[in-house]
């Protein structure tokens, strides 16, 4: 049987039926360069949620204020307006919160600081300044007390920016009102990926949430058909049954670290923020005083059998200033039994048993863990009831504490099945996305979701043969059945009295791939087996003969279209493992488009119906 083309000018056709894909219609995180576009649709966009109090609220009023954090200007005495009434969402003060962006400095942004003070605080603070003030670019503006301001410069230093990015790689965030019910912001997140995805044309996202922020992926993944949209979620120190230290918040109190806001006025402005009781352990973390009687979890201390240390304190400063101007002056204080909202408590626990104790799987969605630990961590409070003549005893809470914990969520409120991985860094709660090591985990587990470094291998091999193929693909001898010995011209001179249309197809052949190598853009698509829906995208751009740029996605303005049936097929071709021309005539690469794959296909029949079907 005579062979269709040599060995040499069968690698030339591998190296062009290797560039494919479909054709472009549509992108994701789009690369641009020189005149032409790269979308790839597995390179997942992500999307950061942040945690309880993370998100900036704005208040609408005769001004608005960002009342958290607030500027500098900012008062403990201006968070009465983050109160809401007994129904967890109108609020108390009649002005609305509206969340409009995460939080990214403690103390709120300021503009412009510059000048000799600043430079010499940069300068002669080294390792102090920084925890201080944040400098911002090239200028001099300074942010004060970091915190999710190093998570996204972490981001930006992996290659990815905020809402855009013309090199690919983006992100977003879900800023919310972390006060009310957490359910009330599914539909919105919802939303959020959907505008994600269409912008980005990407198939799936990544969910990273911090702390509350992981309540509301997993809120988000109960629905098979939202999940579909996920890749994989990462939670950060997220308190999955809850964290003992809302509870001392509510009766106690306790600002979670806020150092503009002192423990009473978290106390007074949180009693019916429906966010913050479902952070309220679903598991027992009250032991009696005397211990080995009981231990007692929300069910059973959600009563109206005691009164808050908040609640007395309260009681007796009214009391003291009622004494002051006299009892006529001024009405008794009317203290409230147990928790400030028990409807709110008791739906906590109907909140933790719609999560479950195992995260929702799905084929394909991975989950991930990172935890904090090496605190000072409340793991439970031991209690006794104080009779101080009221109707009601006083309850006195005593920690219990250990350093297994990121210093506000418990060892045992982290826990979750159906996990596909849990880290450990040691990281106080609040400081888990900017820690050095758990962005390290990140950048890992990302790269994994991703499959990046097993694509990189692939574009790596599809580059090598590339340049070994259009290297031979320029030498006349490539595409002949001769050399460029005597005995080869001898041959061809034959080859032309006997046959002249052979060798004016063969270089008909030759003239179109040298011609589409001049300048070519080239997709190609593998068929994933696990994954039909959802094939794997290469491209290649070659100009004047050289490849100058590839890698996974697809380029826009193709010029050839080729698809692989699978893994396997690319890396024997690639790899010298598989005859390319064996690929090509039994289906297992095809080439598919308009123009040129059209024009090749009709040279190639030709050439096998007449020269090797015989």
């Amino acid at each position: 049987m005579k062979r269709l083309i040599s060995a040499k000018a069968i690698l030339a056709l591998l190296l062009v039926a290797f560039l494919l894909s479909q054709p472009a219609a549509t992108y994701a995180l789009e690369k641009q360069a020189n005149g032409y576009t790269v979308a790839d649709r597995r390179q997942y966009p992500i999307i950061f949620i942040p945690g309880m109090a993370g998100s900036t609220l704005d208040v609408q009023g005769e001004s608005t204020i960002n009342a958290w954090p607030g500027s500098l200007s900012v008062s403990d005495e201006a968070f009465k307006v983050l109160a809401l009434k007994e129904d967890g969402r109108t609020p108390t003060h009649g002005v609305r919160a509206i969340a409009t962006d995460t939080v990214k400095h403690g103390l709120g942004d300021v503009y412009p600081v510059s000048g000799p003070l600043v430079t010499f605080a940069l300068s002669a603070l080294p390792g102090v300044g920084p925890l201080f003030f944040h400098k911002v670019g090239v200028t001099e503006d300074l942010r004060f007390f970091p915190i999710y301001q190093g998570f996204y410069d972490y981001m930006e230093k992996e290659g990815y920016k905020l809402n855009d990015n013309p090199s690919g790689k983006v992100f977003f965030d879900f800023p919310y009102d972390f006060r009310q019910d957490n359910r009330r912001w599914t539909v919105l997140l919802d939303k959020k990926v959907d505008a994600v995805l269409k912008q980005t044309k990407s198939d799936k996202v990544i969910l990273v949430g911090h702390s509350m922020g992981g309540l509301q992926a997993r809120l988000y993944m109960k629905d098979p058909n939202r999940a579909k949209k996920v890749a994989a979620v990462v939670f950060m120190g997220t308190p999955h049954r809850g964290s003992p230290m809302p509870f001392y918040a509510m009766t106690d109190g306790y600002n979670f670290g806020n150092a503009k806001l002192t423990n009473t006025r978290m106390w007074e402005i949180s009693g019916n923020w429906e966010g913050g009781y479902q952070l309220l352990p679903d598991y027992p973390f009250l032991v009696e005083e005397k211990l080995g009687k009981e231990i007692w979890g929300i069910d059973k201390i959600n009563t109206e059998d005691w009164i808050s240390l908040q609640e007395y304190d309260h009681y007796l400063v009214a009391e003291a200033i009622r004494f002051a101007l006299g009892e006529k002056a001024a009405k008794p204080y009317k203290y409230r039994y147990g928790l400030p909202n028990r409807d709110f408590a008791r739906k906590s626990m109907d909140f933790h048993k719609e999560l479950g104790d195992s995260v929702d799987k799905y084929p394909g969605v991975k989950y991930y863990m990172i935890r904090g630990t090496d605190q000072e961590t409340v793991q439970a409070f031991t209690y006794r009831f104080q009779d101080v003549g009221l109707a009601k005893p006083v309850l006195r809470l005593s920690k219990l504490v250990n350093k297994v914990g990121d210093g506000t969520g418990s060892f045992k409120g982290a826990e979750v099945d159906g996990l596909d991985g849990t880290f450990v860094v040691k990281s106080e709660h609040g400081a888990i996305p900017s820690n050095t090591k758990a962005q390290e985990i990140l950048t890992d587990l990302r790269k994994k979701i991703n499959n990046e470094d097993f694509r990189k291998g692939l574009v790596d091999n599809m580059s090598a043969f590339a340049k070994e193929n259009i290297a031979k693909a320029r030498r006349p001898s490539s595409f002949s059945d001769d050399g460029p010995s005597m005995f080869g011209m001898f041959k061809k001179m034959v080859l032309w009295i006997i046959d002249p249309e052979k060798i004016k197809l063969r270089d008909e052949i030759r003239g179109m791939f040298l011609a589409e190598l001049r300048n070519a853009r080239a997709n190609i698509t593998i068929a994933v087996a696990a994954d039909k829906e959802n094939p794997e995208h290469l491209y290649m751009v070659i100009d004047d003969y050289a490849l100058k740029d590839a890698g996974t996605g697809v380029v826009s303005g193709a010029t050839v279209n080729i698809k692989v049936d699978s893994y396997r097929t690319f890396e024997q071709v690639v790899k010298k493992q598989m005859d390319l021309m064996a690929a090509y005539t039994s289906g297992a690469v095809k080439v598919e488009g308009a123009g040129f794959s059209d024009r090749l296909q009709l040279k190639l029949a030709q050439w096998i119906i007449k020269y090797f079907m015989k």
